[in-house]
C-alpha cells in the first residue's frame, strides 16, 4: 500500500530534485503533494480495513501507520538527494530501536492485543524517524544560501510532472507485489502450508540478502546519476554504470557461493 501511495512520489523526487531551481521550495511542494495524497486515501483505506477486520481500533492503527510510513518514504528521497546518507542511517537506527523498545513495553506491560501492540510500535518507530528527518531537512536547507526565486510556474506543474513520471511506476509496483504473492497462493492451495512455508523462508532469504547488498548502492548512486544527467555529464554516467554492473556481478557471485556453501 505504501509503495503504491508514495512510491511514485519518491521516484519523482529523486528524478526532479537535482534539476529544481529552488530545492527548498521544491521539497515543500513535494511533501505537500504527498500529504494531500495520503489524506485523500486515508478514509477509504480506513473504511476498507474496518470492513474487512470488523475492528475499528485495528483499522485506525493500521491507517495511521500507513500514513506515517508513506510520509516518511516521501521525505527520505529529499535527504537522499541532499547526499545526507548518515542522516538516513541514524533515522533507521531510531526507527529500529523505537520499534523494539515500544513493542517490548506494550507486549510485556500493557496487556492489550498483540496486533494493537505491534501496530503502535510500528507507528511510533516511523513517527520518531519522520520527526528526526524533518528536523534534519530544516537544518540542511537553513545552511543553503541559494537565492529565493519565484517558482509559481514550477509549483503549478509539479504535480503533473510527478504524476506523468511516477504513475507508471505505481502500476509497476502493483504488478510487482501481486506477482510476488500469487505464486505463494498457488503453492499453499496445491502443495499445502508446509511446502509454502519452506518456500517462503527460502524466498525471504534470497530476496532480502540480495536487497541488503543492492540497497546501499542504489540509495547512494541514484542522486549522483540524476545530478550527472542534469549537468549533461554522460561520460561520468557511463563510468558509474560500469562500476555498478561490476559491483553487482561480484555481489551475485559472492551470494551464489555462500548459498552453495551453506
Amino acid at each position: 500500500v505504501t509503495a503504491v501511495l508514495s512510491g511514485w512520489i519518491l521516484q519523482s523526487i529523486l528524478r526532479f530534485y537535482s534539476s529544481s531551481a529552488n530545492k527548498e521550495l521544491f521539497s515543500r511542494k513535494a511533501l505537500a503533494i504527498s500529504l494531500q495524497t495520503q489524506l485523500i486515501f486515508f478514509i477509504p483505506f480506513f473504511l476498507t480495513i474496518w470492513y474487512i477486520s470488523q475492528d475499528i481500533i485495528l483499522a485506525f492503527l493500521c491507517s495511521i501507520t500507513v500514513f506515517a510510513v508513506s510520509i516518511q518514504f516521501s521525505i527520505l528521497p529529499i535527504i537522499q538527494s541532499g547526499f545526507l546518507s548518515k542522516k538516513i542511517i541514524k533515522s533507521e537506527a531510531i526507527r529500529i530501536l523505537t520499534y523494539v523498545g515500544t513493542a517490548v513495553i506494550f507486549l510485556k506491560f500493557s496487556g492489550i492485543s498483540y496486533l494493537y501492540s505491534l501496530f503502535i510500535a510500528v507507528f511510533a518507530s516511523y513517527f520518531f524517524s519522520l520527526v528526526y528527518l524533518i528536523l534534519q531537512a530544516i537544518k540542511f536547507f537553513k545552511k543553503q544560501d541559494s537565492e529565493i526565486e519565484n517558482l509559481n510556474n514550477e509549483s503549478v506543474h509539479l504535480f503533473k510532472k510527478f504524476f506523468k513520471y511516477g504513475a507508471p511506476l505505481s502500476l509497476w509496483f502493483i504488478f510487482f507485489y501481486l506477482v510476488a504473492y500469487v505464486d505463494k497462493l498457488f503453492m499453499i492451495k496445491y502443495f499445502g502450508a508446509e511446502v509454502q512455508g519452506n518456500y517462503q523462508a527460502m524466498y525471504d532469504l534470497l530476496s532480502k540478502s540480495i536487497t541488503l547488498i543492492i540497497s546501499p548502492i542504489t540509495t547512494s548512486v541514484f542522486p549522483i546519476l540524476t545530478l550527472s544527467y542534469v549537468k549533461g555529464n554522460n561520460l561520468e554516467i557511463r563510468k558509474l554504470l560500469k562500476k555498478i554492473i561490476l559491483y553487482e556481478a561480484l555481489g551475485f557471485f559472492v551470494c551464489s557461493f555462500l548459498y552453495w556453501w551453506f
